[in-house]
């Protein structure tokens, strides 16, 4: 069993070293090494290569900079594997068995020629598919064709029929890289966007090929991820496979490429409208030619359809959180006339979200109580200013105004487009669980569910405020305060698990800070 040492860093980058198992090859830069070599960070005699019980070690020479095998200095000698990388002085080197190579083989630099040829042959160039001529769209012609079509329009239709029916852009990234994931026989993958306020590559989707994708994809992506490739790829718009990238002349210089031992790269742009929106990135660090011109073609039709279905989920992405900032700007403006309730809407917001995601509500019913809070007090609107803004207590005539203001929000609200979902949260957001509230003085499960979750926020809010007439209350008069209305006021189980998150100190009284354009709506003092 033969051995290669192919020097893909230093001088002498893409030659390379024959090893033989009958003499052990020196690497210096001095004269008595049996291979010489000019690098000033090489010792004169730095390491050794040789045979031993059938395999192949390495031997530090004692020398002054140190060897390292796969990033780690070593210590006397240890085991050499198949694609092992050796680092000395300035020079990097990558060990292969050689099976295949004839015995008689001496210790040679391959000459500038043949390595030229070799660096060709190593290399795949990057590739702008046409999928109308591709593997993918061809009548097969044998068998393993038919399987390989059958597996391909397969893993298409699948992904495609989510990512197409799907608006949400975590669930079209997730279910993009699944279904590459499913199908490629990468050990790594990542679907990358591109920042392009910040001109920054953020990585969205991470599968490491132990768990789960990462929950935290930044903390684990960026190191290995290699950035010659990406630019490559977003620069030219244009797939790149490389099956040996530790020997592609592309990509070896790459700093990701050595030091994460990363062997065949896969990246696919994902595109729509002339747009690079950003990427799919594929690698293995255990084998050469692990993915194939099918593979590639596969890839590159499922990033056409998942560039579409992201480019739409951002749209409408964008467009939600257009809306929102409307409604906040909307609310923030009818609340800036009194300095006591400004922020309110926003607050409540906070609250009754974390009180909802602790009942464990899913994201759609969250989207959906984070409008109907930010609006639940709309209605105010319609109430006359020498009710709303009166800084003593009301009189019981004031306050009968002041109870409409969640019927004048429900009949705004309900003159909208799909509204029929938020309009119990804002007409119901005073009921009682004794049946003692208004407007409809429903008791109990009456009462819509988004509905209770806003009344205990909205209560909380106004039991921690300054009023001119009252301090706010204090931490400990507040839990008082829920666990005596509880089973009056407030739903008994909500009630529960919202001292629960008061006494973990996960909801607590927020100080928001006024947007810049409150000056313009408040009236003068």
């Amino acid at each position: 069993m033969q051995a290669r040492l192919l020097v893909i860093k230093g001088k002498n980058a893409g030659a390379f070293i024959e090893v033989t198992p009958r003499a052990a090859v020196s690497i210096g830069r001095g004269d008595d090494s049996s291979i010489p070599m000019f690098d000033p960070g090489l010792s004169r005699r730095h390491f050794a290569v040789q045979a031993d019980n059938g395999g192949y070690v390495i031997v530090d020479a004692k020398s002054t900079n140190g060897t390292y095998v796969n990033s780690e200095r070593i210590s006397g000698t240890i085991p050499l594997h198949h694609g092992d990388i050796i680092a000395a002085g300035s020079s990097l080197f990558e060990f292969r068995i050689q099976d295949d190579v004839n015995d008689e083989t001496t210790q040679i630099f391959l000459n500038s020629e043949n390595r030229q040829d070799s660096t060709q042959q190593k290399e795949e160039t990057s590739v702008g598919l046409d999928l109308d001529k591709s593997t993918i769209m061809a009548l097969p012609q044998s068998e393993a064709d038919m399987r390989q079509a059958h597996r391909a329009l397969t893993t298409l239709y699948k992904v495609g029929n989510v990512i197409n029916g799907e608006v949400d852009l975590q669930k079209v990234l997730k279910s993009t890289m699944d279904g590459v994931m499913s199908q490629v026989r990468a050990d790594r993958g990542t679907l990358i966007l591109i920042d392009r306020e910040r001109g920054t590559y953020e990585p969205v989707v991470v599968h490491t090929g132990v768990d789960d994708p990462l929950e935290d994809p930044s903390a684990e992506v960026r190191p290995y991820l290699s950035r010659t490739i990406l630019d490559s790829v977003v620069r030219n718009g244009q797939s790149i496979i490389s099956n040996d990238a530790l020997g592609d002349e592309r990509f070896k210089s790459g700093e990701s490429i050595i030091m994460q031992h990363i062997r065949s790269v896969m990246c696919v742009p994902l595109a729509a409208k002339d747009k690079i929106l950003g990427a799919i990135y594929l690698d293995s660090t255990g084998t050469i030619d692990a993915f194939q011109q099918s593979d590639l073609e596969l890839v590159t039709a499922i990033a056409l359809q998942a560039g579409l279905a992201i480019d739409r989920a951002k749209l409408i992405e964008d467009l939600e959180s257009l809306f929102f900032e409307s409604i906040r700007t909307i609310v923030a403006a009818l609340e800036a006339k009194d300095k006591y309730t400004c922020g309110h809407s926003e607050r409540v917001t906070t609250y009754a979200v974390e009180l909802a995601r602790a009942l464990n509500w899913n994201e759609k019913d969250l989207t959906t109580l984070n409008l109907s809070a930010l609006l639940h007090d709309v209605g105010k609107i319609g109430i006359p200013e020498r009710v709303l803004l009166k800084p003593g207590k009301l009189t019981a005539e004031e306050f009968e105004v002041m109870k409409q203001h969640p019927v004048i929000g429900a009949e705004i609200i309900k003159h909208l487009k799909n509204a029929a979902s938020i309009i119990g949260g804002i007409r119901h957001h005073h009921e009682r669980w004794d049946g003692m509230g208004y407007p409809d003085g429903l008791a109990g499960e009456q009462i819509p569910a988004m509905a209770r979750v806003i009344q205990m926020a909205d209560s909380y809010d106004a039991m921690t405020s300054h009023r001119p007439y009252r301090r706010g209350m204090t931490h400990e008069e507040v839990i008082f305060e829920v666990e005596r209305c509880k089973g009056s006021q407030f739903d008994p189980k909500m009630a529960e698990i919202f001292l629960s998150l008061l006494k973990t100190g996960r909801i607590r009284p927020l100080l928001m800070k006024q947007p810049h354009y409150m000056e313009h709506f408040r009236a003068e003092e």
